[in-house]
Protein backbone atom coordinates (compact mmCIF):
# COMPACT_ATOMS: atom_id res chain seq x y z
CA UNK A 1 0.00 0.00 0.00
CA UNK A 2 2.54 2.52 0.68
CA UNK A 3 4.87 1.68 -2.40
CA UNK A 4 1.00 1.90 -4.11
CA UNK A 5 0.35 5.33 -2.91
CA UNK A 6 3.67 6.98 -3.12
CA UNK A 7 3.56 6.20 -7.22
CA UNK A 8 0.22 7.60 -7.23
CA UNK A 9 0.97 11.15 -5.52
CA UNK A 10 4.40 10.95 -7.69
CA UNK A 11 2.99 10.34 -11.06
CA UNK A 12 -0.98 12.46 -10.06
CA UNK A 13 -0.12 15.32 -7.86
CA UNK A 14 2.09 18.23 -7.97
CA UNK A 15 5.19 18.59 -6.11
CA UNK A 16 4.88 14.42 -6.04
CA UNK A 17 5.06 11.76 -3.40
CA UNK A 18 6.01 12.82 0.29
CA UNK A 19 6.80 10.67 3.48
CA UNK A 20 8.12 11.88 6.60
CA UNK A 21 10.99 9.81 8.05
CA UNK A 22 11.51 8.78 11.25
CA UNK A 23 14.97 7.84 12.83
CA UNK A 24 16.44 5.22 15.40
CA UNK A 25 17.03 8.03 18.03
CA UNK A 26 19.87 10.48 17.03
CA UNK A 27 21.42 8.02 14.52
CA UNK A 28 21.00 8.36 10.98
CA UNK A 29 19.29 5.00 10.56
CA UNK A 30 15.72 5.22 9.52
CA UNK A 31 12.61 3.29 11.61
CA UNK A 32 9.68 4.67 9.92
CA UNK A 33 7.88 6.34 6.70
CA UNK A 34 4.93 8.47 7.49
CA UNK A 35 3.03 8.92 4.30
CA UNK A 36 1.89 12.54 3.60
CA UNK A 37 -0.60 13.61 1.04
CA UNK A 38 0.88 15.83 -1.05
CA UNK A 39 -2.03 18.29 -0.60
CA UNK A 40 -0.38 19.30 2.97
CA UNK A 41 3.12 19.93 1.72
CA UNK A 42 4.13 23.18 0.47
CA UNK A 43 7.21 24.88 -0.02
CA UNK A 44 9.11 26.05 3.42
CA UNK A 45 8.50 30.24 3.88
CA UNK A 46 11.44 29.96 6.17
CA UNK A 47 14.60 30.05 4.54
CA UNK A 48 16.42 27.33 7.61
CA UNK A 49 13.91 24.77 6.36
CA UNK A 50 12.87 23.09 3.30
CA UNK A 51 9.21 21.71 3.74
CA UNK A 52 6.43 23.13 5.77
CA UNK A 53 3.76 20.41 6.24
CA UNK A 54 -0.30 21.42 7.26
CA UNK A 55 -1.75 19.35 10.59
CA UNK A 56 -5.14 18.83 11.19
CA UNK A 57 -5.54 21.59 13.12
CA UNK A 58 -4.49 24.40 10.24
CA UNK A 59 -0.91 25.27 11.47
CA UNK A 60 1.94 24.24 9.12
CA UNK A 61 5.19 21.64 10.85
CA UNK A 62 8.49 23.10 9.04
CA UNK A 63 11.04 20.32 8.06
CA UNK A 64 14.61 19.56 6.03
CA UNK A 65 15.09 17.81 3.42
CA UNK A 66 16.73 15.08 5.22
CA UNK A 67 13.73 14.38 7.42
CA UNK A 68 11.57 13.90 4.34
CA UNK A 69 11.50 11.27 1.43
CA UNK A 70 10.34 13.62 -1.35
CA UNK A 71 9.75 11.42 -4.80
CA UNK A 72 9.26 13.79 -7.92
CA UNK A 73 7.61 13.19 -10.99
CA UNK A 74 8.92 13.55 -14.22
CA UNK A 75 7.65 17.01 -15.02
CA UNK A 76 9.94 19.30 -12.50
CA UNK A 77 10.53 22.98 -13.68
CA UNK A 78 13.37 23.21 -11.09
CA UNK A 79 14.55 19.74 -10.82
CA UNK A 80 12.55 19.02 -7.59
CA UNK A 81 9.56 20.42 -7.21
CA UNK A 82 7.38 18.51 -10.53
CA UNK A 83 4.05 19.17 -11.92
CA UNK A 84 1.74 16.03 -11.67
CA UNK A 85 0.44 14.60 -15.02
CA UNK A 86 -3.33 15.62 -14.35
CA UNK A 87 -1.94 18.95 -14.48
CA UNK A 88 0.69 18.87 -16.82
CA UNK A 89 -1.82 17.81 -19.43
CA UNK A 90 -5.07 19.65 -18.29
CA UNK A 91 -5.81 20.98 -21.89
CA UNK A 92 -5.64 17.56 -22.66
CA UNK A 93 -7.55 15.44 -20.21
CA UNK A 94 -9.91 18.70 -19.89
CA UNK A 95 -10.84 18.17 -23.77
CA UNK A 96 -11.14 14.50 -23.78
CA UNK A 97 -13.68 14.73 -21.06
CA UNK A 98 -15.18 17.78 -23.14
CA UNK A 99 -15.45 14.99 -25.93
CA UNK A 100 -16.87 12.48 -23.72
CA UNK A 101 -19.44 14.55 -22.54
CA UNK A 102 -20.29 15.74 -26.09
CA UNK A 103 -20.18 12.27 -27.83
CA UNK A 104 -22.36 10.96 -25.24
CA UNK A 105 -24.88 13.84 -26.07
CA UNK A 106 -24.18 13.49 -30.11
CA UNK A 107 -25.06 9.55 -30.12
CA UNK A 108 -26.89 8.94 -27.65
CA UNK A 109 -29.72 11.82 -28.01
CA UNK A 110 -29.59 11.93 -31.94
CA UNK A 111 -26.55 14.93 -33.00
CA UNK A 112 -28.17 14.86 -36.29
CA UNK A 113 -31.81 14.92 -37.47
CA UNK A 114 -32.91 11.38 -38.85
CA UNK A 115 -35.44 13.15 -41.21
CA UNK A 116 -36.41 16.23 -42.64
CA UNK A 117 -40.30 16.73 -43.04
CA UNK A 118 -41.71 19.94 -45.38
CA UNK A 119 -44.57 21.32 -44.90
CA UNK A 120 -47.20 23.53 -47.02
CA UNK A 121 -48.80 26.39 -44.49
CA UNK A 122 -51.80 27.69 -45.80
CA UNK A 123 -52.24 31.37 -46.87
CA UNK A 124 -52.57 34.02 -43.70
CA UNK A 125 -50.89 31.37 -41.35
CA UNK A 126 -48.12 32.22 -39.38
CA UNK A 127 -45.42 29.58 -40.45
CA UNK A 128 -43.48 29.84 -37.14
CA UNK A 129 -46.76 28.29 -34.97
CA UNK A 130 -47.59 26.09 -38.18
CA UNK A 131 -43.98 24.17 -37.29
CA UNK A 132 -44.47 23.91 -33.62
CA UNK A 133 -47.27 22.73 -34.19
CA UNK A 134 -46.43 20.21 -35.93
CA UNK A 135 -43.16 19.27 -34.39
CA UNK A 136 -45.41 18.22 -31.14
CA UNK A 137 -48.01 16.53 -32.78
CA UNK A 138 -45.29 14.47 -34.85
CA UNK A 139 -43.35 13.80 -31.81
CA UNK A 140 -46.53 12.54 -29.92
CA UNK A 141 -47.12 9.86 -32.27
CA UNK A 142 -43.39 8.55 -32.80
CA UNK A 143 -40.96 9.55 -29.78
CA UNK A 144 -43.81 8.87 -26.98
CA UNK A 145 -45.26 5.78 -28.90
CA UNK A 146 -44.87 2.42 -26.97
CA UNK A 147 -41.47 0.80 -28.06
CA UNK A 148 -41.55 -2.06 -30.75
CA UNK A 149 -45.14 -0.64 -31.60
CA UNK A 150 -45.15 0.73 -35.13
CA UNK A 151 -47.27 3.86 -35.83
CA UNK A 152 -48.46 5.13 -39.15
CA UNK A 153 -47.43 8.46 -40.07
CA UNK A 154 -50.19 10.56 -41.44
CA UNK A 155 -48.94 13.27 -43.44
CA UNK A 156 -51.25 16.39 -45.57
CA UNK A 157 -51.31 16.35 -48.88
CA UNK A 158 -47.96 18.79 -49.80
CA UNK A 159 -46.13 17.02 -47.05
CA UNK A 160 -42.85 15.30 -47.48
CA UNK A 161 -41.09 13.41 -45.50
CA UNK A 162 -37.47 12.23 -46.59
CA UNK A 163 -34.93 10.20 -44.19
CA UNK A 164 -31.51 11.46 -43.64
CA UNK A 165 -28.51 8.83 -43.22
CA UNK A 166 -28.35 7.06 -39.96
CA UNK A 167 -24.45 7.22 -40.01
CA UNK A 168 -22.88 10.36 -40.55
CA UNK A 169 -19.40 11.84 -41.27
CA UNK A 170 -19.24 13.98 -37.82
CA UNK A 171 -20.40 10.82 -35.77
CA UNK A 172 -17.58 9.35 -37.40
CA UNK A 173 -15.41 12.29 -36.31
CA UNK A 174 -16.91 12.25 -32.82
CA UNK A 175 -15.47 8.54 -32.61
CA UNK A 176 -12.36 9.15 -34.28
CA UNK A 177 -11.57 11.93 -31.95
CA UNK A 178 -12.48 9.94 -28.95
CA UNK A 179 -9.83 7.46 -29.88
CA UNK A 180 -6.96 10.37 -30.53
CA UNK A 181 -8.02 12.07 -26.80
CA UNK A 182 -7.43 8.39 -25.28
CA UNK A 183 -4.04 7.54 -27.12
CA UNK A 184 -3.02 11.32 -25.81
CA UNK A 185 -3.57 10.46 -22.66
CA UNK A 186 -1.65 6.89 -22.63
CA UNK A 187 1.22 8.92 -23.62
CA UNK A 188 1.04 11.09 -21.15
CA UNK A 189 1.10 7.89 -18.79
CA UNK A 190 3.96 6.14 -20.67
CA UNK A 191 1.86 3.12 -21.43
CA UNK A 192 1.53 1.40 -24.78
CA UNK A 193 -1.78 2.50 -26.35
CA UNK A 194 -2.67 -0.44 -27.42
CA UNK A 195 -2.92 -1.70 -24.12
CA UNK A 196 -6.28 1.11 -23.36
CA UNK A 197 -9.40 0.34 -24.82
CA UNK A 198 -10.59 2.99 -28.05
CA UNK A 199 -6.77 4.05 -28.18
CA UNK A 200 -5.49 4.51 -31.38
CA UNK A 201 -2.07 1.89 -30.69
CA UNK A 202 -0.74 -1.02 -32.85
CA UNK A 203 0.79 -3.38 -31.33
CA UNK A 204 4.59 -3.28 -32.41
CA UNK A 205 5.71 -5.87 -29.98
CA UNK A 206 5.32 -9.83 -30.81
CA UNK A 207 5.68 -11.95 -28.57
CA UNK A 208 4.26 -11.71 -24.97
CA UNK A 209 7.67 -11.05 -23.36
CA UNK A 210 8.69 -8.24 -26.36
CA UNK A 211 4.99 -6.38 -25.39
CA UNK A 212 6.02 -6.65 -21.28
CA UNK A 213 9.65 -4.85 -22.05
CA UNK A 214 7.60 -2.39 -24.31
CA UNK A 215 5.03 -2.00 -21.30
CA UNK A 216 8.47 -1.72 -18.64
CA UNK A 217 10.24 0.86 -20.77
CA UNK A 218 7.55 3.12 -19.72
CA UNK A 219 7.74 2.13 -15.89
CA UNK A 220 11.44 2.96 -15.32
CA UNK A 221 11.40 6.80 -15.21
CA UNK A 222 9.07 6.47 -12.45
CA UNK A 223 11.22 4.18 -10.59
CA UNK A 224 14.21 5.40 -11.24
CA UNK A 225 12.93 8.48 -9.35
CA UNK A 226 11.67 6.67 -6.34
CA UNK A 227 14.88 4.58 -6.07
CA UNK A 228 17.12 7.34 -6.66
CA UNK A 229 15.11 9.28 -4.16
CA UNK A 230 15.18 6.48 -1.39
CA UNK A 231 19.22 5.50 -1.96
CA UNK A 232 19.92 9.61 -0.79
CA UNK A 233 17.45 9.63 1.69
CA UNK A 234 17.54 6.23 3.56
CA UNK A 235 20.50 4.60 3.46
CA UNK A 236 23.92 5.62 5.86
CA UNK A 237 26.90 7.30 3.48
CA UNK A 238 28.58 4.07 4.34
CA UNK A 239 25.73 1.93 3.00
CA UNK A 240 25.39 3.67 -0.31
CA UNK A 241 28.71 2.44 -1.21
CA UNK A 242 27.53 -1.10 -0.72
CA UNK A 243 23.12 -1.28 -1.26
CA UNK A 244 20.89 -0.05 -3.72
CA UNK A 245 17.04 0.31 -4.50
CA UNK A 246 15.48 -1.05 -7.73
CA UNK A 247 12.42 -2.31 -8.64
CA UNK A 248 11.95 -6.15 -9.84
CA UNK A 249 10.35 -5.84 -13.61
CA UNK A 250 11.01 -9.90 -13.45
CA UNK A 251 7.90 -10.74 -13.14
CA UNK A 252 6.38 -8.64 -15.86
CA UNK A 253 8.54 -9.31 -18.68
CA UNK A 254 7.87 -13.30 -17.73
CA UNK A 255 8.15 -14.57 -21.32
CA UNK A 256 5.86 -17.63 -22.78
CA UNK A 257 6.56 -20.62 -21.66
CA UNK A 258 8.71 -22.60 -23.84
CA UNK A 259 11.01 -19.26 -24.26
CA UNK A 260 11.59 -19.19 -20.17
CA UNK A 261 12.61 -22.84 -19.98
CA UNK A 262 15.56 -22.51 -22.82
CA UNK A 263 16.67 -19.57 -20.96
CA UNK A 264 16.71 -21.40 -18.20
CA UNK A 265 18.39 -24.34 -19.83
CA UNK A 266 21.01 -22.20 -20.78
CA UNK A 267 21.41 -20.73 -17.46
CA UNK A 268 21.92 -23.29 -15.56
CA UNK A 269 24.05 -25.31 -18.36
CA UNK A 270 26.40 -22.27 -18.33
CA UNK A 271 26.83 -21.68 -14.58
CA UNK A 272 24.84 -18.36 -14.91
CA UNK A 273 22.03 -19.65 -12.34
CA UNK A 274 21.59 -22.33 -10.19
CA UNK A 275 18.23 -24.88 -10.09
CA UNK A 276 17.32 -23.33 -6.59
CA UNK A 277 17.25 -20.04 -8.41
CA UNK A 278 15.15 -20.65 -11.14
CA UNK A 279 12.65 -22.59 -9.35
CA UNK A 280 12.46 -19.38 -6.78
CA UNK A 281 11.82 -17.49 -10.16
CA UNK A 282 8.79 -19.34 -10.79
CA UNK A 283 7.33 -20.08 -7.52
CA UNK A 284 7.95 -23.34 -7.40
CA UNK A 285 9.12 -25.62 -4.28
CA UNK A 286 12.83 -25.72 -3.88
Amino acid sequence: PFRESRIAHQVNWDGGAFAEIEFVGNSDRVKWLWPIHPSRVRRARNPEFDYEVRNDDGNYVSLHAWEMLHIPGIFPDDGLWSKGIIRHGMELFGGALGLERMSHVFLGSGGQPTGILQIAALGGQDKRQVRESTRKDWESIHVNSTAGVPRIAILGLQDKYTPTEQTSAGENQVIEARRWSATQVAQAYRVPAYKIPGAEGKETAGTVEQKAIEYVVGLIPWAKKTEEAMWAKMLTPAEQKTHYFEHNFAGLMRGDLMARYNAYRVAITTGFMTLNQVCKLENLPL
